[in-house]
């Protein structure tokens, strides 16, 4: 499981690389948005499993990051963090294409399951388009009985 994370706290970042890292998942970690924005459009076949962001970064800030990472076709599952608790800052990310919002200080179990529930959505999103890769490829299979 792949992760990208990208927070301006090293701290933070330190935190959860080992938090994640101890689950047996992967993690690539970024200062900046924008840096992560260059790595994604320069590496379109790098997939990650579940993104998580931190709302407030120095130039980007977190919803900007997951507007622009939807318009370059992004469907990985993008998580805001913030120590904002406000509801509307939460369905504004979500509105904006955001999969959750988490609320600084990270409660880890909170955490947890919604990275879980991001993987396994983008587990069943990987599916999707594997079924449908395989019926348009049957739609041109000829069957033994046409023509009959």
């Amino acid at each position: 499981k792949k992760i990208l994370l990208i927070d301006d706290d090293q701290d933070i970042l330190d935190l959860l690389v080992n938090f994640f890292k101890t689950r047996g998942s992967e993690v690539t970690t970024f200062v900046s948005a924008e840096d992560a924005l260059k790595k994604i459009k320069e590496s379109p076949s790098e997939i990650y499993d579940v993104i998580l962001t931190d709302l407030q970064l120095p130039k980007m800030n977190g919803i900007d990051f997951t507007i622009a990472a939807k318009q370059h076709k992004v469907e990985t599952p993008i998580i805001v963090m913030t120590v904002t608790r406000s509801a509307e800052i939460a369905m504004r990310a979500i509105r904006n294409g955001a999969y959750d919002f988490i609320v600084k200080p990270i409660h880890f179990p909170q955490l947890q399951v919604s990275v879980e529930r991001a993987f396994h959505l983008n587990h069943l999103r990987q599916d999707v388009s594997s079924l449908r890769s395989l019926v348009k490829g049957q739609g041109n299979v000829t069957s033994p009985h046409d023509g009959l």
